[in-house]
């Protein structure tokens, strides 16, 4: 067997698996387009929701706050 043959008989499972990975990607991008559309929110509107530092400012102040 040729080295070629060989690499594309060994690259034929990593080729399916990408392929199923898109398709779950694609599935999973048109699903939650739809649950952001459903409460009238974007991508943005979720980044600051989960955004970490925003949060640990928040946590931070109000300790602040209640030590005053």
């Amino acid at each position: 067997m040729s080295r070629l043959a060989k690499f594309r008989r060994l690259n034929q499972p990593n080729a399916q698996q990408s392929t199923d990975d898109v398709a779950l990607q694609e599935t999973f991008e048109t699903a939650l387009r739809k649950l952001l559309g459903e409460y009238n929110m974007n991508l943005g509107d979720v980044v600051s929701i989960l955004d970490l530092s925003r949060i640990a400012k928040t946590v931070s102040t109000k300790r602040t706050v209640r030590r005053a």
